[in-house]
């Protein structure tokens, strides 16, 4: 099976999960706020897909949401501001990259 490059499985593990916490404390004008739909409350991927045009970013969704587990609910109405992909990607390709 090959992965995306977008996959959780090729992302730096806690160490980006950690910068995206810090990220989402303050998050830049380009983050996008995303509201989430009722057709959407247990499928990730379908929020993923819909915001980045990817399904392989459903756990940084899981993460800014903090769902432990990504078969939970997130509720119908729920607002996320979620990052920019550029900036994801950038976050792959520095995984030591300090956030300001």
């Amino acid at each position: 099976m090959t992965l995306s490059r977008l996959d959780r499985a090729n992302f730096g593990g806690p160490l980006v999960q950690a910068l995206l916490y810090r990220a989402m404390k303050n998050p830049g004008d380009d983050w996008i706020e995303y509201t989430i739909d009722p057709n959407e409350e247990y499928d990730l991927y379908k929020v993923s897909y819909n915001v980045w045009g990817t399904v392989d970013c459903w756990w940084v969704i899981a993460v800014v949401a903090g769902l432990d587990n990504p078969m939970d609910r997130l509720p119908a109405g729920t607002v996320l501001m979620l990052p920019p992909l550029p900036l994801i990607r950038e976050w792959m390709m520095k995984p030591g990259k300090t956030i300001q």
